[in-house]
């Protein structure tokens, strides 16, 4: 006796419904991720800059500095997009190694910025305050003002041209097209169902990348219609045996044996979807066990911290390690010492510099090291773990209004920023003459002068 085919389909439809599964991936031009060589030199973002960068690309994001190598962008330093000033730390290249991981002295980088979304938008054009000569190893300079070129795909026909959410898997325009291709063009779109728990996705091989609304029968529903549909097949088939006048009991009892051990099987994957259901809830169960360790390892830390380590700083340069297993605030984690104490710099060279409230670390990380130059000796100097954050709004110390002005300029040291006796940052082209400013050094000294 043979299965009728309308099993037969059925039976194949759920195989398929089984097996069937989708991966997608999507490609990135430009990697944010720079080597630490040991050497660098600081670009200042001042905030007439920023302010450009905040206008293109919206709220949040990263700005870079590049190079090509091997015909490859190859990332020399970024930074977290900063309302007003903030700083980038430009890296050279490791000479004791034999690849190219970093700028050579008198090299130009090229610039790119990317949004919060991860699209990124070529600088076609960086305003610098003074000339820009290249690379130098612990130089500084400052940027006015960015010019944007858009690159990226420009063919609506592909999934890169558009602005894709892969939550939804919806497409809308780009809130800023690219204006030149670059190759990055890879996807085709596809408009289907792009659920893998309705029927038309399967049935459409799988291939969907953009949702247009056509998911209409979930698996579901298609299981229980199969159920139906077989259980009616095996009612009728009965029905059919009850209605012929066999002869052979044996045929009879075959076939009334076929159709049971196929009731059998629509039994059994009934019982399979109940395990499924039970192995989601014990995967929930799991969820919460993470939970509550994550919340007795913070209690540890709590514990940890209330028995610090000790450090005596002594005058001068310092080399420490921030022990803390959280990040915290470099601002508050240094304010007991901050009025004998020039500055903070950590490993990418970002500095905290307490007499001007600039803050250009951010959180300390742990299991990283700082260097500090010290005013005078501190002994037991100790981190706290706190989730508090130091507001701090840049200001001159009296220190520096009180200095004499110099008769001749010291070109040895790098100048960072020049700021009026209100702490405002200038550009001195646009100053007036006999203005009274602080020109403010790498070194953590301080010049006064009058504008001639």
């Amino acid at each position: 006796m043979q299965i009728p085919p309308i099993m037969k389909n059925c039976l194949s439809l759920l195989l398929t419904f089984v097996l069937s599964q989708a991966l997608f991936a999507q490609d990135e031009q430009y990697n944010f991720q720079f080597t630490n060589t040991g050497s660098n030199m600081i670009v200042a973002v001042l905030p007439q800059a920023s302010t450009v960068l905040a206008e293109e690309l919206g709220a949040g994001g990263l700005l870079g500095a590049f190079i090509d190598v091997d015909g490859e962008p190859f990332c020399v330093g970024y930074s977290e997009i900063l309302e007003g000033f903030f700083t980038v730390g430009l890296w050279g290249d490791d000479s004791n190694s034999a690849e190219v991981d970093g700028l050579s002295p008198g090299q130009h980088p090229y610039w790119v910025a990317q949004n919060a979304q991860g699209e990124s938008s070529r600088i076609g054009v960086v305003e610098y305050s003074t000339p820009f000569n290249g690379w130098v190893l612990n130089g500084i300079i400052q940027v006015d003002n960015f010019v944007f070129v858009v690159l990226g795909c420009t063919d609506s026909a592909y999934l890169e041209y558009w602005n894709y959410d892969a939550e939804s898997m919806m497409i809308s325009a780009m809130e800023y097209p690219a204006e030149i291709d670059d190759g990055s063009c890879a996807t085709l779109v596809v408009e289907g169902c792009v659920d893998n728990y309705f029927l038309e996705y399967h049935q459409q091989n799988y291939i969907a990348n953009v949702n247009d609304g056509s998911c209409a029968t979930t698996l579901i529903g298609a299981y229980e219609a199969m159920e139906e549909d077989l259980i009616e097949t095996i009612a009728t088939s009965i029905a059919t045996i009850d209605s012929l006048e066999l002869t052979n009991a044996l045929q009879v009892e075959l076939l009334i044996a076929q159709y049971e051990n196929q009731l059998a099987q629509l039994i059994e994957s009934s019982n399979t979807t109940i395990d499924s259901l039970e192995l989601a809830n014990a995967q929930q169960i799991s969820s919460l066990t993470d939970v509550y360790e994550a919340e007795v390892s913070q209690a540890q830390e709590y514990a940890y911290a209330e028995d610090p380590i000790l450090i005596d700083l002594a005058e001068g340069w310092n080399m420490i390690g921030y022990y803390l297993r959280y990040p915290t605030d470099a601002a508050i984690e240094f304010q007991d010492i901050a009025d004998i104490m020039h500055l903070v710099k950590d490993n990418n060279a970002n500095v905290y510099w307490p007499e001007f409230y600039f803050n250009g670390i951010g959180n300390l990380t742990p299991g990283q090291g700082y260097q500090l130059r010290m005013m005078e000796e501190v002994e037991d100097f100790y981190f706290v773990y706190t989730d508090q954050r130091l507001e701090l709004s840049p200001s001159v110390p009296q220190w520096a209004i009180d200095m004499e002005i110099p008769t001749h300029p010291n070109d040895v040291r790098s100048l960072v920023r020049i700021v009026n006796m209100l702490g405002q940052e200038v550009n001195v082209e646009t100053c007036t003459k006999g203005e009274v400013l602080l020109y403010l050094y790498n070194d953590g000294t301080v010049e006064k002068k009058r504008l001639e």
